[in-house]
């Protein structure tokens, strides 16, 4: 995986737990690949394999799972990074 990517994803998670006051609790999505321009070269790397789904994410994957945490429907959620991989593992 290429190094820029697990840098964000690690820059990411570290902004969740940072310990500010406005930033304490803050629930977050950790998106796997995501069908964009910017995954292509991910995808051609044959990392969509790694997938238990066995395919990338779509953007509208990832819209619902922020619809849901915007939703009264997360209310009892605090400080939580919600995966949403398509059941490829990471490490963080």
């Amino acid at each position: 995986m290429p190094l820029s990517y697990l840098r964000n994803q690690q820059a990411h998670f570290n902004l969740r737990r940072s310990p500010l006051d406005l930033l304490d609790q803050v629930n977050c999505i950790a998106p796997g690949i995501i069908r964009t321009r910017f995954s292509e070269p991910l995808l051609q790397a044959g990392l969509s394999k790694d997938m238990i789904i066995g395919r990338p994410g779509r953007p509208e994957e990832i819209a619902a799972s922020i619809a849901f945490l915007v939703s009264d429907d997360s209310s009892y959620m605090s400080g939580e990074s919600l995966t949403v991989s398509g059941g490829m593992h990471s490490r963080l």
